[in-house]
């Protein structure tokens, strides 16, 4: 019976400009002894720059992580990183196989990148960063190099369509998605920096609370005036806005990192 990938998912063990390491996880719908992941990405590319591709194969973790026979790893000797302005991208494959038939096989890409929210503002690969939102919310993927033109390296919109993810990762420009309720499946992309939860999500807001503790990317809510839950990342403020204001666990406001105009 053919065996299948359940779900995966990359992520940095460590970025560095020397070296990086992606773990690649996966779950499958059996394990037996013959269960093997492999693959490949290659890279970088980028639509602005001339670059040389190269093959990393995935590898075998020197220790097994507990729980995680088929987990994986990746080493990249002094990578190129993921920004709006040079959109570096990886792409390959990742195969499951049972001995030596190959029964899955899914195509992958990967942008290196690091994004901290601290009380200065953006941390873009260790780099102040202002976010320049555009003020159109219907955004297309034939949209995105007519923003960037227009000097926009940033975009809210609704829950993101895996066309117009693509084209932000290609061309540069971070999404700020907002998804339609605390049931919707969330996506992982360099370009995807944070969500935002709709203006009713206080309707729902137990279930969206434990929403927001599955996610690994900052959560940003519409400002309403009542009292605002411990661990949101930044506020968004209308009608001048959105202004984006940093919000620690206990201080309140500390800042901007950017308006649209």
């Amino acid at each position: 019976m053919p065996n299948r990938i359940v779900r995966w998912r990359l992520a940095n063990r460590s970025l560095s400009p020397v070296e990086a390491e992606i773990l690649v996880f996966a779950e499958t719908q059996s394990v037996t002894p013959q269960t093997e992941i492999r693959g490949r990405i290659a890279g970088p590319t980028c639509p602005y720059s001339t670059t040389i591709e190269v093959a990393y194969p995935l590898r075998r973790l020197p220790q097994a992580l507990p729980g995680m026979p088929l987990a994986r790893r990746i080493v990249i000797p002094e990578p190129s990183f993921w920004d709006p302005t040079s959109p570096f991208l990886y792409r390959g494959a990742i195969e499951l196989w049972e001995g030596e038939d190959l029964h899955e096989k899914i195509s992958v890409r990967y942008g290196l990148r690091s994004a901290v929210l601290r009380s200065d503002g953006l941390r873009w690969n260790g780099q102040r960063l202002r976010l320049l939102v555009s003020p159109h919310e219907d955004v297309q993927p034939r949209d995105v190099a007519s923003l960037r033109e227009h000097g926009y390296n940033a975009a809210f919109l609704d829950w993101p369509d895996p066309a117009l993810v693509e084209a932000a990762e290609t061309l540069g420009l971070i999404l700020l998605a907002r998804p339609a309720s605390p049931a919707d499946e969330t996506v992982e992309s360099a370009a995807l920096f944070a969500w935002i939860l709709p203006r009713d999500w206080r309707q729902a807001e137990a279930e969206w609370m434990r929403w927001m503790q599955r996610q690994r990317a900052p959560i940003g809510m519409y400002f309403d005036a009542g009292p605002v839950p411990q661990g949101v990342a930044f506020l968004i403020d209308a009608p001048d806005g959105p202004w984006l204001r940093l919000q620690t666990d206990s201080e309140g406001e500390l800042g901007c990192i950017g308006r649209s105009t």
